[in-house]
């Protein structure tokens, strides 16, 4: 079987070396189509896209697009399937026609719960114990297909948004070593019930800023699954400050106002109490909050301001 290997993200590059180096039976990668290079880093040097990276490793032909077209895609190697995993883009009808049904996609949620663009960092704000990886037919709507194959992965307490995302991309690859059989798979599909749907939305940096007003528990699980980007922020003395080492604690008041500040700092919130154990100044490096005090004293009693923040999960369609 000849496949088309869709991404932009490196959390497929375990599932593109388990397709290309051979430990799938009579399957043989003809292309990746990803992203175009991008400029990063201080100097705003351009960066090798990190799949196109191992697609040149792995001795394979790379096509880099911002927006896939029909006529890029009538350009390509002939393929007789098509796997799509974390690529950025919306596949138009016109593509997906191409091979009716053979466009699969690895999507990291139990469909159809959390349908949409950040399924692995939202499990983890929502408080989940675990999540699934599925493998699923491409249509036209977001994330609906129905559904060839799942795989259950746990989320242990101390999860983070990137461990998850490793833990993930490790299962995948051998997920990805059942496409010949979904392919060939003409009954047996799991049908998704879309009465059921929710849907993830775009995460963005406005979402590191914690809102007192939720419960503790909740901001926690945010600040793990945030960990890395957009982390955790908030304002004190008008200086937006990065912090970590969020846990639940006891206490009450009003949400945002300081109850205590010695080791670590607790703040009340919508529900129970938030303790902070690490805080970063601006231009500065992360440091635990005692030092912090100790330099800069924050007075109990006083509020922090916060901002209302945006639910991450809709039941109806609207990223």
């Amino acid at each position: 079987m000849d496949l088309l290997f869709l991404s932009s993200d490196p959390i497929s590059l375990p599932s593109l070396e388990a397709l290309a180096g051979g430990k799938v039976a009579d399957t043989r990668v003809v292309a990746v189509i990803t992203n175009p290079d991008r400029r990063s880093g201080r100097g705003k040097k351009v960066q090798r896209n990190a799949v196109a990276a191992k697609a040149d490793e792995l001795g394979l032909p790379v096509h880099q697009t911002a927006k896939l077209t029909l006529e890029e895609m009538q350009g390509l190697p002939h393929f007789d399937a098509a796997l799509v995993f974390a690529f950025g883009q919306i596949l138009p009808r016109s593509i997906l026609s191409l091979r009716p049904g053979l466009f699969l996609n690895v999507h990291a949620s139990p469909l159809p719960f959390l349908r949409g663009p950040s399924p692995i960092e939202t499990a983890i704000a929502e408080g989940w114990s675990s999540t699934e990886i599925s493998l699923m037919r491409m249509v036209q709507r977001m994330d609906a297909g129905d559904i060839a194959f799942r795989q259950k992965t746990t989320i242990d307490p101390s999860e983070t948004g990137p461990s998850l995302r490793e833990k993930i991309a490790l299962q995948s690859a051998t997920l990805v070593e059942r496409v010949p059989d979904a392919v060939a798979l003409e009954s047996a599909w799991d049908l998704q019930d879309d009465s059921s749907a929710t849907w993830c939305r775009k995460i963005s940096k406005k979402d590191g800023r914690l809102d007192f007003s939720l419960p503790a528990q909740t901001l926690a699980n945010q600040s793990r699954a945030f960990e890395g980007w957009p982390g955790s922020t908030i304002l004190i003395g008008g200086e937006t400050m990065k912090v970590a080492d969020l846990s639940m604690t006891e206490g009450s008041g009003h949400p945002g106002e300081i109850l205590s500040a010695d080791e670590r700092l607790e703040v009340a919130t919508g529900e129970g109490a938030l303790s902070i154990g690490m805080i970063q100044r601006p231009s500065r490096k992360m440091a635990p909050f005692a030092e912090f005090q100790r330099a800069t004293p924050v007075q109990i009693g006083s509020l922090l301001s916060f901002p209302l923040s945006q639910p991450l999960v809709r039941s109806k369609f609207r990223l």
